[in-house]
C-alpha cells in the first residue's frame, strides 16, 4: 500500500498555544523506587476532583490541577499490595465523574523469569474508596492466565493455544454501567498471539467496594477476522483482532444509554503491517445488565472499508517508522562500547546517534466518545513535499456512533514541517482529548531534524466536523537528544542474526483527557540537556537529570481548547 500523502502540512509554531506545562516523571523515578530503569514510559494520565495522577510504568505521582504542588513518588505495586519484586507494567488510570471514584489498572506476570510463582497473568484494578486518591483503595484482580477459567457460557471451547498467558497493553474505558479493560493475549512461554480479550465490569459494584462484582468476558481473538481465523490455519496468531480500544467520555451526559447502555470501541486492522484502509468499530450493548448477578452484554461490530489509508510498516527488528531527531550530545552513546552493555556491538566508535521508534499502527492511545462520535488516531508514515520525503505522522478519524450505527464524520492526516515549511518533521503516538462540546486537542511527541523530542499538540473542533487545526504548538520543547541503551543495542547479535540493527524505543503511549473545561495531556520528551562526556564519566546522572541507561522524561500539560 502506498504511503498516505496529506494535502497540507501542519506548520510547527514557536508558540505554546496557551498551554501550561510542568515536568512530569522521569526514568529516574523507576530507578529510585525499584532500583532499575524501565523503557519506554507507559503513560496512564487521569484527572479529576482537583487532582492529576500520572502513573508511568511502576510508579505514580499526584499533582494539583495547576501542577503547583505534587506528592512524593509512589509505587504502584505497593498500591496493589504487591512486592516491588513483582513484574508489573502498562498502567492505566481513569477518574469517573459519574461515581466520583478513581480506577487504576496494571498487569502482573508471574513465573518463568517474571518473578516468583507459577507462570500466570493477572490484571490488577485498584478502585478508590472515595473521590480522593490519597484515601484507601479496594483491590480487584482478574486472573487471565487461561482464556476460560471463569465462564460457564462458552460450551465446547477450550483454553487458547500455548497458555499460560498474560494480557498485554491493557486499555481502559467506561460508560454509564461498565469499566472496560481490553487486553492482547500472549503466551508467557514461547511465541504466539491469541488476539484481543475484553472484560466489562460492573462500575457501580466496584465503586461500592462490593465483594461480588459482576462482569462479562469476550474472547474476541477467537472470532474470525475478515482475513482469516486468529487461532487456526496458516496465519494463526497473525490475523487477530487486536488493541480494541474502549472509549471513555468526558462527562456522563455524553454516554450512549440506548439499548440498555452502550460502550463503543475502535481498532485498526493492519494485521500484516503492510498498511490498510479499514477500521473496526465495536458496540457492547445492554451494559445495564451488569447491575445483576447474571449479566448479558451483546457485541456487534462494523467494518469500515475504503477509508483513508494508514501505514506504519514493520521494519525488522523494530516495529514502525524510525524517526530521526535533532543532532546533539549523546554521552551514553559516545562511551557505550567501554561499558560492554549486553549485545552492544556498534559498527563505529562512538555509537552513532539513533532514531526514535514509532511502533505499529494499532489504536494504542486514547479513544474518546462525545457528541455521538468517537475520535481515534494511529501512527502512520506520511509522504510530504510532493512525495520526496517520508516522515512519521498521524492518521485520524471521527466516527459517528449512535444507536448501534456507525458512520464516517471526518478523517485526515497530521504531518509536520518546520515554521518555514522547508523541512519535514516527525510526530508520533497521538492521543485525543475532547470535551462535551466536541472541542479538544490531539497531543503527540514532535521530533525531527530541527527538534529534539518535544511535547506538542494541535486543536480539535467538532464545530468544523471534527477537523484539526493547521498549527502545531510546542507545549514543552525538548532540551536534548534521546540517549538510551536501546539506541545502541545490537538486536541481531542478541538473536544470532548477521549484521547490526538497533532497537530504539519510545512512547508506547501518550495520554489526553478532558476535565473541568481543559484538556490535560502527558507526552514523552527530553526534559534536560545532555551533559558532556567528561561530566558523564564522573556523574552518569548528569547532575540528577537522567539515569545511566536512559534520559527520557514526561511533560504534563493543560490547555483550554
Amino acid at each position: 500500500m502506498s504511503i498516505p500523502a496529506p494535502s497540507t502540512l501542519s506548520m510547527v509554531s514557536g508558540s505554546n498555544g496557551g498551554s501550561t506545562t510542568a515536568k512530569g516523571l522521569t526514568v529516574r523515578a523507576d530507578g529510585l523506587v525499584f532500583g532499575m530503569d524501565f523503557e519506554p514510559p507507559d503513560q496512564g494520565l487521569c484527572v479529576g476532583n482537583g487532582y492529576v495522577l500520572e502513573p508511568v510504568n511502576t510508579v505514580v505521582r499526584m499533582y494539583s490541577t495547576s501542577f503547583a504542588s505534587k506528592s512524593s513518588i509512589l509505587s504502584l505495586n505497593t498500591l496493589d499490595g504487591l512486592s516491588n519484586l513483582a513484574f508489573t507494567s502498562d498502567p492505566r488510570c481513569l477518574y469517573d465523574t459519574d461515581t466520583g471514584h478513581w480506577f487504576v489498572t496494571q498487569l502482573l506476570i508471574t513465573g518463568d523469569g517474571f518473578g516468583p510463582g507459577a507462570p500466570g497473568g493477572f490484571e490488577y484494578l485498584a478502585v478508590s474508596e472515595t473521590n480522593v486518591p490519597t484515601a484507601g483503595w479496594n483491590i480487584y484482580v482478574l486472573n487471565v492466565t487461561d482464556s476460560f477459567p471463569h465462564t460457564a457460557h462458552y460450551p465446547g471451547q477450550s483454553n487458547d493455544p500455548n497458555c499460560p498467558c498474560f494480557g498485554d497493553q491493557p486499555l481502559l474505558g467506561a460508560n454509564r454501567d461498565a469499566i472496560v479493560i481490553s487486553t492482547n493475549e500472549f503466551p508467557i512461554v514461547g511465541a504466539g498471539f491469541n488476539g484481543d480479550h475484553t472484560y466489562l465490569i460492573s462500575k457501580n459494584s466496584l465503586a461500592l467496594g462490593s465483594s461480588v462484582v459482576p462482569f462479562v468476558y469476550f474472547n474476541i481473538g477467537s472470532m474470525p477476522t475478515p482475513d482469516g481465523n486468529c487461532l487456526t490455519g496458516a496465519t494463526a496468531g497473525i490475523t487477530c483482532w487486536y488493541s480494541i480500544n474502549p472509549a471513555g467520555s468526558p462527562v456522563p451526559s455524553q454516554y450512549d444509554n440506548n439499548h440498555g447502555g452502550t460502550e463503543y470501541a475502535l481498532s485498526s486492522l493492519d494485521f500484516f503491517g503492510t498498511g490498510d484502509n479499514r477500521l473496526a468499530a465495536w458496540a457492547f450493548y445492554n451494559t445495564q445488565s451488569l447491575s445483576t448477578l447474571h449479566p448479558t452484554v451483546h457485541l456487534t461490530t462494523s467494518l469500515g472499508s475504503g477509508l483513508e489509508s494508514y501505514a506504519n510498516f514493520f521494519i525488522p527488528p523494530a516495529n514502525g517508522f524510525l524517526a530521526p531527531q535533532k543532532d546533539g550530545p549523546t554521552p551514553l552513546g559516545d562511551l557505550n562500547p567501554s561499558y560492554g552493555f549486553p549485545h552492544s556491538n556498534c559498527p563505529t566508535t562512538p555509537c552513532p546517534q539513533g532514531p526514535i521508534q514509532t511502533n505499529g499502527d494499532g489504536m494504542f492511545d486514547t479513544v474518546v466518545y462525545a457528541q455521538g462520535a468517537m475520535w481515534g488516531g494511529v501512527n502512520s508514515e506520511v509522504s510530504e513535499f510532493g512525495g520526496t520525503q517520508t516522515h512519521a505522522g498521524v492518521a485520524y478519524w471521527v466516527i459517528g456512533a449512535s444507536n448501534l450505527h456507525f458512520g464516517l464524520i471526518d478523517q485526515g492526516y497530521v504531518a509536520a514541517c518546520n515554521g518555514a515549511c522547508t523541512t519535514g518533521e516527525d510526530i508520533m503516538f497521538p492521543s485525543i482529548g475532547v470535551g462535551p462540546t466536541g472541542n479538544g486537542v490531539m497531543a503527540f511527541t514532535l521530533t525531527g531534524p530541527d527538534f529534539f523530542p518535544s511535547s506538542a499538540f494541535v486543536k480539535v473542533s467538532m464545530s468544523s466536523h471534527g477537523s484539526l487545526g493547521s498549527v502545531i504548538y510546542t507545549s514543552a520543547t525538548g532540551q536534548g537528544a534521546y540517549d538510551a541503551v536501546t539506541e545502541y543495542e545490537n538486536y541481531n547479535a542478541a538473536v544470532g542474526l548477521p549484521g547490526y540493527a538497533t532497537v530504539p524505543r519510545w512512547g508506547d503511549y501518550t495520554w489526553a483527557v478532558w476535565s473541568g473545561g481543559k484538556v490535560f495531556f502527558a507526552t514523552e520528551y527530553i526534559q534536560y540537556p545532555n551533559c558532556s562526556d567528561s561530566q558523564f564519566k564522573t556523574d552518569p546522572t548528569c547532575g540528577g537529570t537522567r539515569d545511566f541507561f536512559a534520559n527520557w522524561g514526561t511533560s504534563l500539560n493543560q490547555v483550554t481548547p
